[in-house]
């Protein structure tokens, strides 16, 4: 399997497997912007009007958030990983998964705007009814350097106010939507479940595993390395403000984000950090 060009004429990976999965990753971002289990359909969400432009972040499928989350910091929102083209470094092929790896140095571009040097690789394995995404960050620098990262997961649902998503009930978090900054005493979430019918944007703090449910379906998420889930959705004030998504495109996502952001990663030259991030159809 080689990189062929897609939208716009950016190179483009299709890993497919035996049993019928199928994922589309970019090289722009190391990006997933498709995940089709076997036997089923469509589960991540991919703006129509996204502008697939070197540089530009792609709006949908898995972004990667990396060195900093959102505007918490001096760089641009969410760092620059998604925004640096890969380099796609191995496919497997097995009898019931399929692999892929990518990986991104720093460049004149990345210390630019944050000095440190790094080596990062991006896996995605698919197979059956199942995606993983690891991010691997190993610090190539003579000195020290903190960070924190996300796998920006966006999933494809009918409609987002009849979602909702259990496993976050008494954990602490912080809710942007709410005007809650970094740093500000965490709210204790008392309700069996996150619905979506109005702007939500909150930082979990210590996650576990936790499901997505919606009429007819479930999918189970899972994360190693990354002890936070952020949850999201623009609502129909900002979404309107967003111009890559379609008028209402609120409506056909929820974003769910394996991340570690309350304490950042401190690697000291040497060493080496991974996060992964697993869905599975249920």
């Amino acid at each position: 399997m080689d990189l062929r060009p897609g939208r716009n004429g950016l190179p483009c990976l299709t890993l497919m497997t035996r049993d019928g999965a199928r994922a589309d990753i970019y090289a722009d971002g190391a990006h997933v912007t498709s995940w089709i289990p076997a036997g089923g359909s469509e589960r991540l969400f991919l703006s129509e009007v996204s502008e697939f432009t070197p540089g530009r972040a792609i709006r949908g499928g898995v972004p990667l958030v990396f060195p900093q989350f959102s505007g918490e910091g001096a760089l641009p929102k969410h760092g620059f990983a998604r925004n640096q083209m890969w380099e796609l470094d191995d496919v497997a092929v097995g009898a019931d998964r399929a692999v892929a790896r990518f990986s991104l140095e720093d460049n004149e571009a990345t210390r630019a705007i944050w000095p440190s040097r790094f080596h990062a690789t991006c896996t995605v394995v698919i197979g059956g009814d199942a995606l993983s995404v690891t991010l691997g960050i190993r610090n190539t620098d003579v000195g020290p350097f903190t960070f924190a990262a996300a796998l920006h997961t966006y999933l494809a649902v009918q409609d987002c106010r009849l979602v909702n998503v259990t496993g976050l009930t008494d954990l602490a978090y912080r809710d942007a939507a709410l005007g809650d900054p970094p740093g500000t005493s965490p709210r204790l979430d008392t309700e069996p479940a996150v619905r979506f019918q109005a702007e939500v944007d909150r930082v979990y703090y210590g996650a576990g595993p936790v499901r997505v449910n919606e009429p007819g379906r479930t999918l189970a998420i899972a994360a190693e390395g990354l002890p936070d889930v952020v949850v999201w959705n623009p609502g129909p004030g900002l979404a309107a403000q967003l111009k890559d998504l379609p008028p209402n495109g609120h409506l056909s996502f929820i974003c769910v984000e394996a991340a570690v952001i309350g304490r950042p990663v401190l690697l000291a030259p040497g060493q080496s950090w991974q996060g992964t991030q697993h869905l599975r159809t249920a």
